[in-house]
């Protein structure tokens, strides 16, 4: 029997964060990110107009037209397991360290690959927005 290689992308965490004042919370997804074996990347406002391929590929970041008012999380290559391994680590690591947990999370897929951050951000906004209820 052959062995296949899968080519799964390596786990990565992205957080975006619209500024300065709130460590807490780039300190639980790091936590997070180390108990599951992710690598975990921190950006701000200067590459939130970048799409998520470019984040990827390390591109050079494009600076948001309106920038996210709040934090984004951007997963990738978690499977089921893995996924439900990092959203219990990541409300842990919250708690332990006081954070207020991130609300706005997406899986990068290929349908999102060239969406840039500010549009995803919008969608998820709105996404969350509906889920609870909110006018």
């Amino acid at each position: 029997m052959k062995a296949r290689v899968q080519n799964t992308p390596s786990r990565g965490l992205w957080l975006y964060m619209p500024g300065e004042g709130n460590e807490k919370t780039p300190m639980a997804v790091l936590a997070a990110a180390s108990a599951v074996g992710a690598e975990f990347h921190p950006f701000g406002p200067e590459a939130a107009g970048s799409k998520l391929r470019g984040l990827l590929e390390g591109s050079e970041p494009v600076a948001a037209k309106n920038p996210p008012d709040q934090p984004v999380l951007l997963l990738q290559g978690f499977d089921r397991k893995g996924l439900d391994s990092l959203l219990k680590a990541l409300r842990e690591k919250a708690a332990e360290i006081g954070a207020e947990p991130v609300a706005l999370k997406a899986v990068i897929t290929p349908t999102n690959l060239d969406w840039t951050v500010e549009d995803l951000a919008r969608e998820l906004k709105e996404e969350h927005r509906l889920m609870h209820g909110q006018k």
